[in-house]
């Protein structure tokens, strides 16, 4: 599925949505700032070929390889007027995990994200943010730690 909006180097895992959402509207906006609802989205056993390569080329940072049970994900999340808030994202595998949060604000169609990678002793701050059609992804080395 995630080959149709073009993001590739996935190769199996299985994910899951528990929650509820509501939601009113006459309009696109009206719909999207009546959004309300919590919930937990969940991913395991992800293998990421990309991302393995990425870890296997950081040895050097103490990691050795991937386990077999692939990469685990877990983003509980609650939604209020059309602003979606996952506050606690948790990712691992034996050789990365992150954590971190993430906001998608539907009502001015733009997210704002920091994920913190830990990779060894090396902490790795993303920031991803902007309106939908112009997502800026770079390292926020302001946020870095030793």
């Amino acid at each position: 599925m995630l080959r149709r909006f073009g993001i590739d180097g996935f190769e199996k895992g299985s994910a899951s949505f528990q929650g509820k959402l509501a939601a009113r509207g006459t309009t696109p906006d009206a719909f999207a700032a009546s959004l309300s609802g919590s919930g937990k989205f969940s991913v395991s056993g992800l293998r990421a070929s990309l991302l393995e390569d990425l870890a296997h080329t950081l040895t050097f940072f103490g990691a050795s390889r991937i386990a077999s049970g692939g990469i685990k994900v877990a983003a509980p999340f609650a939604v209020k007027n059309g602003i979606a808030d996952f506050a606690g994202i948790t990712a691992s595998s034996s050789v990365i995990s992150a954590n971190g949060s993430l906001v998608l604000n539907f009502v001015k169609s733009s997210i704002d994200s920091l994920l913190r990678f830990h990779i060894g002793g090396l902490e790795i701050p993303l920031k991803i943010s902007g309106p939908f059609g112009r997502i800026s992804v770079g390292l926020d080395a302001g946020d870095a730690r030793p």
